[in-house]
């Protein structure tokens, strides 16, 4: 019952800054607790991330489902999902008290490029991302070859900005991955060109969060207190 009540306690409808309403879910845990917000993959409603166990009090999170997606309103689009994070970013540190002690962000298939760019645009203390891509039209090509790229609106091109973050970075892969193949995480991952945390399960795309060892190894890449916040470098 304590859980079930603060979940519903939790629940909101966030305005963004064109007064478009987002759905999702906001434990505050206060300024003393590190920071997390989380973005899903495609067609994901962010209830998901909700069988991991957020409930523990030593973090505050953010999930909040893209604009046409669960019961968000609006259509979705690179530059307003991508608008709506950054938006999404100042409203949390804000609402726990505008100095939390670390801010990670996390993002899964789809939500790593969202999570990439908002890391390109806003200071971080660490980064994880899950199955990443260097690029929705790299992933798009490997489906269907001839595709032209200007056939793809949205290019969410991580690789481009993965040389602008300097914060710690995890990234959590399935070796098996039939969505986002392994060559795109490892181009990537050479995109960094810098150490980082790697780890690997033997399973597709979409059974990640049941690997065993998964939820582990994320929780492990999450701040667990004060850590150094660090901005990106400046886009040219």
């Amino acid at each position: 019952e304590k859980a079930r009540a603060e979940l519903e306690a939790a629940h909101l409808q966030l305005p963004m800054e064109d007064g478009t309403k987002l759905s999702g879910w906001f434990f505050n845990r206060g300024a003393q607790a590190p920071l997390v917000l989380m973005f899903g993959g495609n067609n994901m409603h962010v209830g998901s991330f909700l069988d991991l166990p957020l409930a523990d009090m030593s973090r505050s999170y953010l999930l909040l489902n893209y604009r046409g997606f669960g019961e968000s309103e609006g259509e979705p689009s690179e530059e307003s999902v991508v608008a709506d994070a950054c938006f999404s970013y100042d409203w949390a540190v804000a609402q726990v008290g505008g100095q939390p002690a670390s801010v990670a962000v996390v993002g899964f298939s789809l939500g790593s490029g969202v999570a990439v760019q908002l890391a390109a645009r806003r200071p971080l203390s660490r980064l994880v991302l899950i199955c990443p891509f260097d690029s929705i039209v790299g992933v798009a090509e490997d489906f269907v070859p001839c595709l032209p790229n200007l056939a793809l609106r949205d290019r969410f091109d991580s690789a481009a900005k993965a040389p602008l973050i300097r914060c710690p970075l995890c990234i959590l892969a399935a070796e098996r991955d039939s969505i986002v193949q392994p060559p795109r995480t490892q181009k990537l991952r050479e995109a960094f060109a810098r150490e980082h945390e790697y780890r690997s399960y033997p399973c597709d795309h979409n059974d990640i969060f049941a690997a065993p060892g998964f939820s582990r190894d994320l929780f492990n890449c999450l701040p667990s207190g004060a850590e150094a916040t660090v901005a990106p470098l400046p886009e040219s």
